[in-house]
């Protein structure tokens, strides 16, 4: 092929430089390269702009690859925005090529659907594609010669599709995962853009945040978070996706976007319970705020270097993601015909989802998986213990407001200990001075009285929200509280109460394993790990 052959294959891909076309002009062209770089809607990064003009980055560099790895819901939503960007902006090949996993709609190849009438008739009907988006069957096919890659599948695959893909895909691409879901190993949580990352060894940035696949696919304005590590990553993932009415945020707490998209969906099943049993908004609420927190919590939990940011969950991917899915998403539909119906998941996903794989009950499993692996399942309410020692001061200032001047003070047990004499029940009279001090002990307790009283009752609080059986969280509670009254009040006020030693105790087997392995209600609508 000769100079001018190439520069007019050159031109035909729409990349050529201003001599290739008369009309054009250098003003012209530093425009269009200028705009094609950081539309009007779209934040520049100082990273990017300081180094060299766009125009002398389209000169010097291939434009890149995109291939768009899923075509469900989702998939196809998003497919729409890269092709449109793709077509516009010279930094993105044209082309962009999606991996369909095959199968037959009204006896013709999904592939040949969407290649022919560049629409998604089973997964995103009545919303057509860009022409340059290309349906490709074979995974390896579709990901030959990628620069970015964008993992939009169920969860549960995302391991065998890496396999397929190792040894095809550049160590210099770039990855965005779009899956919300976790994954369980023997080393316990495992986040979907740790599996790629460690299958591929590529860096892989996240996209999270209050976007209804169908909604998107409509132009309606919505809001999103990107994840990344590498923050320039972030950045050129954002140039790939935003559009004026999806307007993309870029953060580096991409381990808490993920998490946050994941763990939303296991509130929405919860949301879609409510509904069902017809609770009403005031309970969805309380749903929704208690699960806010249990997210929170588990994020901080499960970090690995501490750097939860309690700002991220204020963004598209936490707060506006969560009500968005417990009041319009499938997980929130799904749930809440599989109270109505009594069908299985399976079948609801077959007649609602046209068999596309539901993501809460799936992570529900994994996640209770995770929490049993380190204990944190069986473990008692950890607050009913701390009410019991609280509840033991309690009792102990209560005493001393309580007694009369003239009644003796029990010392018990550290007496006989310093006398080597009898443990049941040693004395000290209280004289005449110690009875001037008397009152303004007394009023001290008083108020040390009304404090652990407060503290004794938050700590109840947290006990019956942390745990999964109110009952058992009172009997395990209540227990605590008579074994610590039984001890401390015969080491201190030398008073023995065999009774409160023998209830706490069994109070104690009651709430840990007799309570503890009768489901509650909420248990019993637990969705089988699959489903």
């Amino acid at each position: 092929m000769g100079p001018s052959e190439e520069v007019a294959a050159a031109a035909s891909r729409g990349r050529a430089f201003g001599a290739v076309d008369p009309p054009w002009t250098i003003p012209d062209f530093l425009g269009r390269g200028m705009d094609s770089a950081f539309p009007p809607h779209m934040e520049s990064s100082p990273s990017l702009v300081a180094t060299r003009p766009p125009c002398l980055v389209f000169a010097m560099t291939a434009p890149l690859n995109v291939c768009i790895i899923g075509s469900g819901n989702w998939g196809s939503a998003i497919a729409r925005i890269i092709g449109n960007n793709a077509e516009k902006l010279h930094r993105f090949a044209t082309t962009v090529k999606m991996w369909v996993y095959e199968e037959n709609v009204n006896g013709r190849k999904l592939t040949d659907i969407i290649n022919t009438e560049h629409e998604n008739v089973k997964y995103l009907p009545g919303y057509k594609l860009p022409e340059n988006v290309v349906a490709v069957p074979q995974l390896q096919v579709a990901a030959e010669g990628a620069d970015l890659l964008v993992f939009v599948v169920p969860h549960q695959f995302i391991r065998k599709l890496c396999d397929q893909l190792m040894g095809c895909v550049s160590k210099n691409a770039r990855g965005i995962t779009l899956i919300k879901g976790i994954d369980e190993g023997p080393e316990g949580l495992r986040l979907i853009s740790d599996i790629i990352r460690e299958k591929m060894g590529i860096d892989v940035s996240v996209l999270m945040g209050a976007n209804i696949a169908n909604e998107v696919a409509a132009e309606k304005f919505c809001e999103t978070t990107i994840g990344s590590k590498v923050f320039e990553n972030g950045l050129l993932f954002k140039q790939l996706l935003q559009t004026p009415n999806f307007r993309i945020t870029v953060v580096d707490d991409a381990d808490t976007v993920e998490l946050c998209g994941a763990l939303k969906n296991i509130v929405a099943v919860g949301a879609g319970f409510c509904d069902g049993l017809q609770c009403g908004d005031n309970t969805k609420a309380a749903v929704i705020r208690l699960g806010l927190m249990e997210m929170i919590a588990f994020a901080k939990l499960f970090s690995k270097d501490n750097s939860v940011s309690s700002a991220t969950f204020l963004e598209s991917c936490g707060v506006a993601d969560l009500i968005t899915t417990c009041y319009g998403g499938r997980n929130r539909r799904v749930a809440e015909a599989f109270v109505k119906t009594g069908k299985s998941i399976e079948e609801l996903e077959r007649e609602m989802l046209n068999g596309q794989k539901l993501q809460g009950p799936q992570t529900s499993a994994e996640v209770y998986h995770i929490l049993k692996q380190k204990g944190l399942v069986e473990k008692p309410p950890p607050f009913s213990f701390q009410f019991g020692k609280v509840e033991l001061l309690n009792l102990s200032f209560h005493k001393v407001v309580t007694s009369l001047p003239e009644v003796h003070i029990y010392v018990g047990i550290p007496i006989s200990i310093i006398y080597a004499s009898d443990t049941t029940s040693f004395q000290v009279p209280i004289t005449k001075a110690g009875q001037k001090l008397h009152i303004p002990l007394r009023v001290l307790c008083g108020l040390l009285l009304l404090l652990c009283n407060t503290v004794m009752w938050t700590f109840f609080a947290k006990a019956l929200r942390h745990s999964s059986s109110s009952a058992q969280a009172t009997v395990t509670t209540t227990a605590s509280n008579f074994i610590f009254s039984a001890f401390f009040g015969h080491l201190i006020f030398g008073e023995r109460h065999a009774m409160l030693w023998w209830v706490g105790i069994f109070l104690t087997l009651l709430g840990l394993f007799v309570l503890h392995g009768s489901p509650s209600r909420d248990q019993k609508l637990d969705v089988k790990k699959g489903e």
